[in-house]
């Protein structure tokens, strides 16, 4: 059927108000009691909900799976358990956090606010969305955070400028959700890839305009790290307009190891957080972090752990269960 925004607007609030998001009264801990469940079907991965009201105030709450919050209409405040900090979420801008995260929404009783998220839940979204969004290193960072640590505050916000194409893709969302049907989960994957290709984009751009002017080895060595899974020494050359010979004496000279060394401990750094923190394959890390060919893979992390992918897993899983006894 044909629908507006206003009108997937109102059967999505509709839904958010018939939702049950009391806090677990029945629960053994505090925390627990804090937690909201998923509010989607056992076979959703993806919900699109929206919260339109004059004034909004939520409970401080927490939940298992992934959300970003987008300002649709009017300013809203996010009180959050890191640094007990509140920020004020402009219109157009998003709010996102990791799984767990303490969070609450209020918003001025005098004017109107609509707020959409997007839900995702916490394996359905390292299924589909992680790999792709893997390649900025803050995002790795902050999705591979929620794995490594279960009860992580951290959350950030991310401010969007006028008439970027995010608002228009959490419209094709909205209105794909509120007339959902067998096809709608198979639809809002790529609209919500996309949408977080925009959100890492985003990201980029405010860190490049927030970055502190570093030595010229230092900034070799960060663009490495950040492009290792495919980087080449012609493209770093290439980037900061130097010729590759000299690219690679300097970085020889300047940080004792050479251009391989750092791609190296990159791509090992990141193979094992994937591969502690993640339910993914070791062949999918391995194309993930820059070895399409897994062979390849194997044999670059037995000579730098000295122990295969599975035995490093079990390893590191053994020392933890020792230190916690």
């Amino acid at each position: 059927m044909d629908m507006n925004m206003e009108e997937a607007i109102e059967i999505l609030n509709h839904n958010y108000h018939e939702r049950v998001w009391d806090h677990n009264e029945t629960a053994r801990t505090e925390e627990e009691k804090m937690m909201v469940p998923w509010p989607g079907t056992e076979e959703e991965q993806i919900v699109i909900s929206a919260h339109k009201d004059v004034g909004i105030f939520q409970k401080f709450h927490r939940h298992d799976f992934f959300f970003v919050n987008f300002a649709y209409r009017g300013d809203f405040k996010a009180l959050t358990r890191e640094d007990d900090q509140t920020i004020t979420i402009h219109e157009n801008d998003c709010y996102m956090a990791q799984p767990y995260s303490g969070y609450a929404v209020t918003a001025d009783a005098g004017s109107e606010n609509t707020i959409i998220a997007i839900l995702i839940k916490r394996n359905g979204f390292f299924n589909e969305f992680f790999a792709p969004l893997s390649s900025s290193l803050k995002l790795f960072n902050f999705f591979l955070h929620a794995e490594n640590d279960p009860k992580s505050d951290t959350a950030f916000y991310i401010p969007f400028e006028t008439g970027e194409p995010i608002r228009p893709l959490v419209e094709l969302m909205c209105i794909e959700y509120a007339g959902k049907d067998e096809h709608t989960q198979t639809i809002l994957k790529p609209l919500v890839l996309a949408f977080f290709l925009y959100l890492m984009k985003r990201c980029e751009e405010i860190a490049v305009d927030e970055q502190v002017p570093l030595p010229l080895a230092r900034q070799l060595e960060q663009y490495i790290r950040d492009h290792c899974a495919h980087i080449s020494l012609q493209a770093l050359a290439d980037h900061f307009a130097y010729h590759p010979n000299y690219v690679s004496s300097y970085l020889k000279k300047s940080l004792g190891k050479g251009f391989s060394q750092i791609v190296l401990e990159q791509r090992m750094k990141n193979a094992k957080r994937i591969l502690l923190y993640s339910s993914l394959s070791v062949e999918r890390t391995a194309q993930m972090i820059g070895y399409p060919d897994p062979s390849n893979f194997y044999k670059a992390f037995r000579e730098y752990y000295h122990m295969t992918p599975k035995q490093f897993v079990l390893d590191q899983r053994n020392r933890q269960q020792k230190k916690n006894r």
